[in-house]
């Protein structure tokens, strides 16, 4: 039919796209680096924001759909239905990466929800491990 698109050749090249731009977002506030930008504002959070607001940041980070926890399952459950169009050992790689970080965002959001100076640093420690393991999926992804 006219109009279709071939799933099994627009996958990896969307992939790959996504990859690219969280590899090199056009600003410094998305992908690996806005991770660790935000590793390095977390701690001093507890200084320049009540413990409500921090709150409210963990909350929509775990359940607003803001990334975290939320957006790193759906996008490894893309990538399993992705795999299934295209089998290629590459999107299992990475997607066993996102299964590995998207606790890891969960314990962010605790974290900046305790409000704490200790736990911010935490969260701080976590984001930057975070910000690795997603830059080594994406990588494997920009590679397709």
């Amino acid at each position: 039919v006219d109009g279709e698109v071939d799933v099994r050749s627009a996958l990896p090249v969307a992939i790959k796209a996504n990859a690219e731009t969280y590899l090199n977002p056009p600003i410094r506030n998305f992908g690996a680096k806005g991770i660790r930008k935000t590793s390095k504002l977390v701690p001093t959070w507890a200084e320049d924001l009540s413990v409500a607001a921090m709150q409210q940041v963990g909350m929509v980070m775990e359940d607003g759909g803001t990334g975290g926890a939320l957006f790193r399952n759906f996008y490894r459950d893309f990538l399993t239905e992705a795999n299934g169009y295209i089998n290629m050992p590459e999107i299992l790689k990475a997607r066993d990466l996102f299964a590995d970080v998207a606790p890891m965002w969960s314990t962010v959001a605790e974290k900046i929800s305790s409000a704490t100076s200790e736990s911010l640093q935490e969260a701080s420690r976590i984001l930057l491990e975070i910000a690795d393991i997603e830059e080594k999926a994406m990588t494997v992804l920009a590679n397709l």
